[in-house]
């Protein structure tokens, strides 16, 4: 689900989520294939050569379990991050619970920044805006890496 301050046909603010986050010279929001910007950030995510690590059915559509976090400057996509949801599971390859529930953790899949906007904190920012929303989500241990 997109998290974005303006709103589209399916996407809308959701209780706790981190909000986007958004500077003069940068916006970082959730995106998926409901997103006005997904044409754009899929074709980066392509030219960087990691469409691959995407969880996608035949018809395109983004697994619930993936999350694509974006990074824009004004309407430019210039980075990406790309996390999914598992649950943990124990030595013997069980799901781990706690108290009857089960225990979620973010890994992340992958991501990248256009080098022309490189050194210039975006790439913290995206792990940044990651782990809260590895958070948001439930996942226990913040992003894994």
């Amino acid at each position: 689900m997109s998290v974005t301050a303006q709103k589209n046909r399916r996407s809308k603010p959701v209780p706790g989520a981190p909000a986007p986050i958004a500077s003069p010279a940068l916006r970082l929001e959730i995106v998926d294939n409901w997103h006005r910007d997904w044409p754009a950030v899929l074709e980066f995510i392509q030219q960087t050569g990691n469409a691959k690590l995407l969880l996608a059915d035949v018809g395109g559509w983004l697994s619930a379990r993936q999350s694509v976090l974006a990074a824009f400057k004004d309407k430019q996509v210039v980075g990406y991050l790309i996390l999914h949801v598992q649950t943990a599971q124990t030595r013997n390859g069980g799901v781990l619970l706690e108290d009857g529930r089960v225990i979620l953790e973010a890994h992340l899949d992958g991501f990248a920044v256009d080098p022309r906007f490189k050194n210039q904190g975006i790439e913290t920012q995206l792990l940044d805006f990651a782990e809260s929303h590895a958070k948001t989500l439930q996942c226990r241990g913040g992003l894994r890496r």
